[in-house]
């Protein structure tokens, strides 16, 4: 499955402590693309997605996720296009948003702290009802890894990014079988995706905030990769 990134930018606002499960979350596409079977997505579409789950930092929970799936773009004509998508960065909308972080760098990246993600409960991706990254090497999630609740990021991949001697956007900090945990260019936002770049089963990405609350500004840059997803006999493009 070959997929195209492209650039959008959020049209509104995402914050884990106000976001609810199937809200609505647009980014309006910043350049062409043309999809692997020869669809073209125009500059000024709009890639539609809902949040699939979301926890809000709480004295018992210290960090924060949002999980969101983009599921159809709407062309400029109308047109409705179902795709396939992973989120691979997420940049500011204003300053440092070079959009060089989009190139799903390898998870052996040199210095990577060894911090990653942390679960409770039933969320195990080596279970048939979930598979919420963990941070135990033995998981080996399938690429299509179905994103539960209950994952958290731990704080030192945060802490780090903070000094002068961060990894840069983009990099690998841990990776737990095939889900990677990587930089954003916003302080304190990770992003946890497929290492092969392949979609999660409910989810484009899961953005993960260490000891606080994630949130994205209207305008904030997300490239996001694209691949029509598979018509049933008969069906097409909706209008």
């Amino acid at each position: 499955m070959q997929m195209q990134p492209v650039k959008g930018a959020l049209v509104s606002n995402l914050d884990s402590k106000s976001a609810k499960q199937g809200d609505s979350v647009v980014l309006t596409t910043e350049e062409a693309v043309k999809t692997a079977s020869g669809t073209e997505i125009p500059q000024g579409s709009k890639l539609i997605g809902h949040v699939t789950n979301v926890e809000p930092r709480s004295q018992s929970r210290e960090n924060s996720q949002i999980a969101i799936q983009f599921d159809r773009a709407e062309l400029k004509t109308g047109q409705n296009l179902p795709i396939q998508s992973v989120i691979q960065s997420v940049a500011p909308a204003t300053g440092g948003a070079t959009g060089n972080d989009t190139s799903m760098p390898s998870s052996s990246a040199a210095g990577a702290p060894a911090t990653g993600s942390a679960t409770r409960g039933s969320a195990n991706p080596s279970t048939a009802n979930n598979g919420t990254p963990q941070s135990s090497a033995g998981n080996r999630p399938a690429p299509e890894t179905n994103v539960g609740s209950n994952t958290t990021a731990q704080s030192g991949a945060s802490d780090q990014s903070a000094n002068s001697g961060a990894p840069a956007p983009g990099t690998v900090v841990a990776r737990t079988g095939n889900v990677a945990i990587r930089v954003t260019a916003i302080p304190g936002v990770l992003l946890a995706n497929s290492i092969t770049g392949q979609p999660f089963v409910n989810a484009s990405g899961l953005l993960l905030g260490a000891r606080q609350d994630i949130h994205l500004d209207g305008g904030t840059q997300i490239v996001v990769a694209v691949v029509e997803a598979p018509h049933a006999p008969g069906d097409g493009m909706s209008r």
